[in-house]
């Protein structure tokens, strides 16, 4: 879970429940509030947080004890939600919803996305599930002409996973619009001439694709930092 809550007592506060974000919402509880309040939900901090971050205590005589750790905690993820004595299940339901799909959208930004290529071999198809399994958003080339039954990735039932893009190895500019729209964290470049002997048949071709996409590649860090 990413929020924790108080404990339930049965008896309704007048004032509000308090929310405290965790794991992967840590540090967007400000988003997270300006999305609530715009849609009618209103919202204050806990003020049993640090209090010594307030700027009246510099008017005040104190000392701090020992670590502040949790009040921390509770000050940078912690706030009230309103309540009220009437049954309030549909404002209940609709706050989950708005904090499920920001929940959603945190996890999504915060997703690693990796671009394979070859990815309908053997190598690309484990590797695809790998990732896959740990997380990741992977994507991956298959070529324009390519009659690939896509056997391997339906067999790891990863296909209905991954998003393809056509791509041509010996096409500078297709190489980099993949890579600009994916954005990738990691590229894997396993497409290549596959058979051997069919390399050496046709040299230029072999060589020609293996550097456009070695530039493509090497251009990874133009588009975004």
């Amino acid at each position: 879970a990413n929020i924790r809550t108080q404990q339930e007592t049965q008896i309704s506060s007048w004032f509000g429940f308090s929310l405290i974000l965790t794991n992967s919402l840590s540090g967007h509880r400000d988003r997270l509030v300006d999305i609530l309040i715009k849609n009618n939900i209103e919202c204050r901090p806990i003020v049993a947080g640090n209090f010594t971050k307030n700027p009246v205590i510099k008017f005040l005589d104190y000392e701090i004890c020992g670590d502040l750790a949790v009040s921390d905690e509770i000050h940078q993820n912690g706030f009230f939600v309103g309540n009220d004595f009437r049954d309030l299940s549909n404002e209940i339901n609709w706050l989950h919803g708005l904090i499920k799909d920001f929940e959603q959208n945190i996890y999504k930004r915060n997703m690693k996305r990796a671009l394979i290529t070859g990815i309908t071999g053997q190598d690309g198809a484990y590797l695809s599930k790998l990732l896959i399994d740990k997380g990741y958003k992977v994507f991956g080339t298959v070529r324009r002409s390519t009659s690939e039954k896509f056997v391997n990735l339906k067999y790891l039932n990863v296909f209905d996973k991954i998003k393809f893009y056509d791509f041509d190895l010996l096409e500078l500019s297709n190489i980099q619009n993949v890579i600009k729209e994916t954005k990738p964290h990691e590229i894997y470049h396993l497409a290549a001439q596959s058979f051997v002997p069919t390399s050496f048949q046709v040299p230029i071709v072999t060589t020609a694709a293996a550097q456009e996409d070695a530039k493509g590649c090497c251009m990874h860090n133009c588009f975004w930092t």
